[in-house]
Order: structure tokens, then sequence, then C-alpha cells
């Protein structure tokens, strides 16, 4: 299973091809266990955890642990790690802390990561659930929404696509997103063979695949000394994933 609306970290192209920094790993990975993954159908995000919850879909490309997961997930190490922001308009001050927007409509994508956490921890909070990050985006811009809740790479990546130089970083979230493979708990050696694998990459390789998708054009409008800040902390979170393989 692989999300088709979650650039640059996995999405389809304008050919309907998959691409993006999960479907690198993928491929590396494909040519060198000689095997080949199915990518199955175009399916909303629920649509497709029900169906891995289901053992219709064996495996997922690129996803993070959530208490509902692991009841049917075995999962990787975390190959990639980014922290989730606030998006907002122009015209909002900085936020702080979360509790802040207690009084704020909040989107996030349903069923991804973030909105199983932020539904348990602030279940008080008035949350807007669209298909895609794009969707979010779109609605804040109408102003339907206050903000958009999701990782720093897929939010700048949007909004460098729609050229919205009106949305800014407001502030970031405790949350990290620390994304792994992860296959059908019923399939434990696979998951111990696709995390060999991955321990196998060159740490050059995976560099590369990183560099080519997360490094998109980036308009005005953005709070560049945040962004920045955000950036350092995602280069010495993918350090210490390296680290951590290598010790492993």
């Amino acid at each position: 299973a692989w999300d088709r609306h979650w650039a640059p970290i996995e999405f389809s192209d304008e050919n309907g091809n998959p691409a993006g920094i999960s479907m690198a790993y993928l491929s590396a990975i494909e040519k060198m266990l000689g095997i080949e993954f199915d990518m199955g159908h175009d399916l909303g995000w629920k649509q497709i955890e029900t169906k891995v919850e289901n053992r219709e879909i064996d495996m997922f490309s690129c996803v993070a642990i959530t208490s509902r997961r692991l009841e049917h997930l075995e999962f990787t190490a975390t190959f990639l790690s980014l922290p989730i922001v606030i998006f907002a308009r122009e015209d909002m001050p900085y936020i702080r802390d979360l509790s802040e927007m207690s009084d704020q409509r909040i989107a996030v994508v349903g069923g991804y990561a973030v909105d199983q956490w932020i539904s348990h921890d602030y279940p008080s909070f008035s949350i807007h659930r669209t298909a895609s990050i794009k969707e979010g985006l779109a609605l804040l811009r109408q102003d339907r929404v206050d903000a958009v809740l999701c990782n720093v790479l897929a939010g700048n990546y949007y909004l460098s696509q729609i050229g919205a130089h009106d949305i800014k970083i407001a502030g970031e979230t405790s949350y990290k997103l620390k994304l792994r493979m992860a296959v059908r708990k019923d399939w434990p050696v696979f998951s111990r063979i696709l995390q060999k694998a991955l321990n196998a990459l060159p740490e050059a390789e995976k560099n590369l695949f990183y560099r080519k998708w997360a490094l998109v054009k980036y308009e005005k409008g953005f709070d560049y000394e945040l962004f920045w800040k955000i950036m350092a902390i995602i280069s010495i979170g993918i350090l210490a994933v390296v680290i951590w393989n290598r010790y492993m």
C-alpha cells in the first residue's frame, strides 16, 4: 500500500507512476532482493488501512506507528523522520503549543498518523478531516479552516506547487513522523528481510533519495528562519537513524 497524494514522500507522477522518497527505497530493495512489489490500486487512505487490517493488502511502503496499526503490523526501523508543523495564514501569530489552538478549526488528512494522535491527545479540538494535504491547504486559503497540521516536507512541497504566498509555518508541534515500512503481523520473517535490505543500502544512496525529492523550490511567504531550523532538525534525525542502523 502506498499513498498517491503525499509528495514528495510518495505520490503518483504525471503518468500515474509511483514516485518519491519511499518509492526510491522500494525500487532499490526490489533490485537487491530480486522481487517485484505489486503497487495495487488507487484507493483512499481509509480504504487502504481497512484492507491492510483485513490482510487484503500485505504491507505499507512508508507509515508511522500508531496504537491501531501496532495491532496488525510488524514495523522496520525508521528510515525517515520528519517534524509535524502548523501551517496557517500570514495573519496568524506564532503558535508555541498546540493547546493554544483549542478554539481553532484544524485540518488533518483523515486516517493519517497525525489524525490519530491529535484525536487522542486533544479530543475537544475541532478537527476537519480531508482527503489530502493539498485539499487541506486549499481550505486554509479559503478561510474554511484556521490551520493545517502535516509534516514539513509535504506541506511545503504542496505550497510550492500551488504558489501559496499567503501561508506560512506558524509553529511546531511535539509530534514527529518516524516513517517505516510495515508488514502484516503474520509475516514477521518478511519484516526482518526488509530490515536487512534497508540496513544494506549504502548511506550515500539513501542521502541521494532524500536530496532528489526534498529539495523543491520554496517561494516567498514562508517563515524561512523557522523552516531552516526544522530542516536542521530533520538532518540531525536522519544522522541519528544512520548511526542507529550502523549500530544494529
